[in-house]
């Protein structure tokens, strides 16, 4: 079978008639009409070779095929409800992503020993990589100033007075460098 000709929203019928017993009470629990769940299970049927449930009493039963199949589906749907269920806020205390860093000479010299030195103190498990910020992100000293390089950064005015002294150019940063703390 070609995954990518599935439609996965039989698996969630299946597992509705799974955990109803009952193609009626799926129906009403997956707010679809009966018809619609039973062509989604002929659907389904014939995507798998196997009836997948049979009549039982008022309700249906499912064959050893989809007794088989029913814990992996489940906990597939259980695993794509529990990703799209909502953006999990970031717990640093817990975290341990590895983040990387745009970041400029200064910065570097400035910011980073802080931030490891905040990291090691909480006894955090994340890594940090920095790299040079990209020269379209990053301003030289004499766009501030009016100078040779005179690109403006993005939401500052333009500075009143020009001063041509200024020669410093954007420097990088050092080569990147990964710090686990």
């Amino acid at each position: 079978m070609n995954i990518k000709d599935f439609d996965l929203n039989l698996l969630v019928v299946f597992d509705a008639v799974l955990g109803e017993g009952s193609i009626s009470r799926a129906a009403a629990r997956l707010d679809l009409s009966q018809p619609a769940v039973s062509n989604a299970l002929a659907r389904l049927r014939k995507a798998t070779g196997d009836r997948l449930f049979v009549r039982l009493g008022n309700g249906v039963a499912p064959t050893p095929y989809a007794e088989s199949i029913a814990a992996p589906i489940r906990a597939a749907l259980a695993a794509i409800g529990a990703s799209l269920a909502g953006r999990q806020e970031f717990d640093a205390a817990t975290s341990q992503r590895d983040f990387a860093i745009h970041i400029t000479d200064l910065g570097e010299a400035y910011f980073l020993p802080r931030l490891l030195r905040a990291s090691t103190a909480a006894r955090r498990t994340c890594a940090c990589a920095t790299s040079p910020c990209p020269p379209t992100r990053r301003a030289s000293p004499c766009a501030t100033h009016g100078g040779p390089d005179h690109r403006q950064p993005a939401g500052f005015p333009r500075p009143a007075s020009t001063s041509s002294g200024c020669s410093a150019t954007a420097t990088s940063a050092s080569s990147a460098a990964t710090t686990r703390a």
